[in-house]
């Protein structure tokens, strides 16, 4: 039954990688700086995806924590992607401010904020 939902689910709309800031990249007072460029990143992973609408409860969940919910993709499970880090997909950062993994841990959902195009 997994591997037919698994089949079913084509992942066709994209492929986003998942990065992290390099640990050198502070500014002269040990703040984090934010990223600016690919150059600025680490990349951790590469997914394919499909985007997923908006629903009107994923919206009110980002204005009660002050976000704004500019893309929502579902992926395939990765332990290594967290909340807080970045996505990278047609030349558009995104943070990533919030993972919701599937119950059986199929797949999961990622719910993206624009930073800034690339």
């Amino acid at each position: 039954m997994r591997k037919m939902r698994q089949a079913r689910q084509g992942y066709i709309d994209g492929v986003v990688t998942i990065h992290e800031n390099k640990s050198g990249n502070v500014s002269s007072f040990n703040a984090i700086k934010n990223a600016a460029s690919k150059a600025d990143l680490k990349q951790l992973v590469k997914l394919r995806y499909n985007a997923k609408t908006k629903r009107d409860a994923d919206l009110t969940y980002a204005e009660a924590h002050d976000r704004t919910l500019s893309l929502k993709i579902v992926t395939p499970y990765c332990k290594q992607v967290e909340a807080a880090q970045y996505a990278i997909t047609e030349d558009v950062l995104y943070t990533i401010y919030q993972v919701d993994p599937d119950q059986s841990e199929d797949c999961m959902y990622l719910y993206l904020e624009e930073v800034r195009k690339l």
